[in-house]
């Protein structure tokens, strides 16, 4: 019901753009936003959002459209998948097209939605793919917000190495502070911490921080372009990384995958508690919580297979989880089941149904596996 009403939203908003093409001179895309902000009383961001989708998908997608008058997908997908596909040539706009609309039409929406339109953008036009990244990573910004309650909000976009690297920093004082005993909240530790090193109360010059960079084979042999991954976080181009490894004032681990599935290996022991060289490796290979569709950091180390049920203690019966999907676990009714053939995680919920992590098969069924 949701997906028909925003599709009628789209369908007004586009007649409107068109009526104020015929008859305004100037500014017809920005008198339809201001109208818009002002009939439903929404931020200017959201209705720039809305007016932007609204023509994206009457131009350049309109069977997709046609599945969101269906019910299958919502604005708030339509909208992120504009923001990657906008960029595409016309004809792999097209093909575009006809993949999310048979993808929909035959599995539903795949659960990590912006990584499937992802994997399809780079594989209908892979020269389209570092203008992306390059156009993203130029957008970067802080912005500063009152809130109005004696506090704020600041919010930084970064590159994906400058991320991280704040990140890991960030995290490892307030551990650090953890574990010397003090009693504030992580959160108010990660927010007093950061403060800290913004303002030059820096306190913490200290603490080391150690990255890791998931380096395809190709790239560390310099025979290759490829593109490598910051864990946990974005792609970055490869002479990125290999500057951040040649760089002596970096402290940086290069995780090398295979340059065909990215697979990365470990060993395995026969006990309870995974060793540290375990966690750190199902902290590379998962990246954030493995739950299907959850990008939360990871903060648990789980058995799939609980250990009281034989469970054995090795990276392929581990992973990694959030603190929510972690205690959802333990609660009636919630199953976790490992796929060793593809190594995807199934979660059945207590209503009796059943998700799990589809990327590898929606990659083979675009034809993008690499």
């Amino acid at each position: 019901m949701q997906a028909a009403f925003d599709a009628a939203v789209l369908d007004h908003t586009y007649a409107l753009w068109r009526e104020q093409c015929r008859h305004v001179d100037d500014y017809p895309l920005e008198s339809v936003i201001e109208e818009m902000r002002l009939v439903r009383n929404i931020p200017r961001g959201r209705a720039i959002d809305t007016a932007e989708t609204a023509i994206f998908l009457h131009e350049h997608m309109p069977e997709a459209l046609a599945c969101m008058r269906e019910g299958l997908w919502s604005l708030f997908h339509a909208s992120k998948a504009r923001e990657i596909l906008e960029s595409l040539p016309g004809e792999a706009l097209a093909a575009a097209d006809s993949r999310i609309t048979e993808r929909l039409r035959d599995k539903g929406r795949p659960r990590e939605w912006v990584r499937y339109v992802r994997h399809l953008a780079d594989g209908l036009a892979p020269e389209a793919k570092a203008a992306r990244i390059a156009a993203a990573r130029a957008s970067r910004y802080v912005s500063f917000q009152d809130d109005g309650d004696g506090t704020g909000t600041l919010f930084a976009r970064l590159p994906s190495e400058d991320l991280a690297a704040c990140q890991t920093r960030v995290d490892k004082i307030v551990r650090s502070l953890r574990g010397r005993g003090d009693s504030r909240t992580l959160d108010q530790l990660r927010a007093d911490v950061v403060t800290d090193l913004l303002t030059g109360r820096d306190q913490h010059s200290g603490v080391r921080v150690v990255l890791n960079v998931h380096v395809p084979l190709g790239v560390a042999l310099e025979i290759s372009e490829e593109y490598c991954r910051i864990n946990g976080h974005g792609e970055i181009p490869a002479h990125t990384a290999q500057a951040m490894l040649a760089d002596p004032r970096n402290a940086v681990r290069k995780v090398l995958t295979d340059p065909d599935t990215g697979v990365i290996r470990g060993l395995g022991r026969r006990r309870y508690r995974p060793s540290n060289r375990q966690r750190e490796y199902v902290r590379l290979r998962d990246q954030h919580c493995k739950a299907p569709g959850c990008c939360r950091p990871i903060a648990e180390i789980d058995h799939i297979q609980a250990w009281a049920e034989q469970g054995t203690t090795d990276p392929h019966n581990l992973q990694g989880l959030c603190r929510l999907d972690h205690k959802l676990k333990s609660v009636p009714g919630w199953h976790h089941t490992l796929d060793h053939r593809t190594g995807e995680l199934e979660v059945t919920t207590p209503s009796g149904h059943t998700y799990r992590n589809d990327m590898a098969d929606d990659a083979h069924d675009e034809g993008l596996s690499r």
